[in-house]
């Protein structure tokens, strides 16, 4: 097992890595969403990082489905 990567043995597999991803990439601009808002001493509560998480993940979504790189298996 050494050496070798993890790879999803199918679509499903790709699919729920990259809604993961998706979902990361937008914790990681809710995070920093919300530490400017603090800095510039703007309240910032748990609905701020819900819908900021989902409008990236929509937007990541939508731009990567319109880039033409959607596989069709």
């Amino acid at each position: 097992m050494a050496g070798q990567r993890w790879r999803p043995a199918d679509a499903e597999g790709r699919l729920v890595s990259g809604i993961v991803l998706l979902v990361l990439i937008g914790l990681g601009v809710a995070w920093l969403v919300t530490r400017g808002r603090q800095r510039m001493k703007l309240p910032v509560t748990g609905k701020h990082w819900i819908w900021i998480v989902i409008a990236v993940v929509v937007f990541l979504a939508i731009a990567y489905g319109a880039s033409g790189h959607v596989s069709q298996h």
